[in-house]
């Protein structure tokens, strides 16, 4: 057991104890169980997957930070590495990296269920882990929530002129398309070898905007709880707040969705002030959640 006062929780010291996880065989995934010393702990548990190659403390310690704040409000937490990410070896599958990782969210949950008696869960990821957390809620239905920070997006109408917009009027942006246009010498971009880049799996595509849109019709029909946190970190794809139900104009999100966008965080909420903000968000629409029926 260990005390802890997690920072934001104004006068709200606890305890919490954590464990190893270890799931399936004969290579189990690992990860961390936070478990709640709160004396009214919440019938809910967050789980927490990886994003990209990032193992389970998340980028600079976000995932920590949120399993213990969060279990002090009563809420246990899992967070968990997939197969060749982190403390999980890999495992010989034929299948490409974005259904191989839902397979084992899909066995995490069946062990947390069987190993803890949990029947109400709420998923979280960044990113890749976004999308892989959004997969599995869609026939899991003991996924009650599901929290995807800067998931994947599409360009909008609204996209297209906040973006262009501002170019149509600056004047230096015309004067380098007339050098271009006009053979002038400019200066040749630098760009990285492909042999340096490091890639998690090419299965990460983004999917079709009709294949997501598909999967909310089925989330929102079930009632599930999404809370979808947006960075401009996205600013090549995602520019205002509203955007995402402007992508799907043919659904009726309702009062389950909620949309959060912080334009100054960059993509994996590096500034503490933006995680600070983003942990204590998450951790309301958690209570509100495990109170929900």
């Amino acid at each position: 057991m260990y005390s802890h006062s997690p920072g934001g929780v104004a006068s709200l010291a606890t305890t919490y104890r954590e464990e190893v996880l270890q799931v399936g065989g004969p290579v189990p995934l690992h990860g961390v169980v936070t478990h709640s010393g709160h004396p009214l702990a919440q019938p809910l548990v967050l789980v927490i997957g990886n994003s990209g190659l990032l193992h389970h403390v998340g980028s600079c310690g976000f995932s920590v930070a949120l399993a213990r704040e969060a279990a002090a409000h009563g809420i246990m937490t899992v967070r968990w590495d997939a197969s060749g990410v982190g403390d999980s070896a890999a495992r010989a599958s034929a299948l490409p990296q974005d259904q191989r990782t839902v397979a084992e969210l899909h066995e995490v949950l069946a062990h947390l269920a069987q190993q803890y008696g949990v029947s109400r869960f709420a998923l979280m990821g960044l990113c890749s882990g976004a999308f892989t957390a959004f997969t599995a809620a869609l026939d899991t239905p003991a996924v009650h929530g599901v929290v995807q920070i800067a998931p994947f997006t599409y360009r909008t109408a609204g996209w297209y002129v906040r973006h262009y917009g501002p170019r149509v009027t600056d004047s230096a942006r015309w004067r380098s398309f007339l050098a271009r246009q006009l053979g002038a010498s400019t200066p040749r971009r630098r760009t990285l070898d492909a042999q340096f880049l490091e890639s998690y799996d090419a299965g990460w595509d983004t999917p079709p905007q009709e294949q997501v849109e598909a999967g909310y019709r089925t989330l929102l029909a079930r009632r599930v709880h999404l809370l979808n946190i947006m960075t401009g970190g996205e600013a090549d794809s995602y520019l205002y707040h509203g955007q995402f139900r402007d992508m799907f104009p043919a659904l009726d999100f309702g009062p389950t969705f909620e949309e959060v966008y912080l334009p100054e965080a960059t993509h994996t909420l590096t500034a503490p002030a933006h995680q600070r903000a983003v942990r204590a968000r998450i951790v309301q629409w958690l209570m509100q959640l495990a109170t929900s029926t």
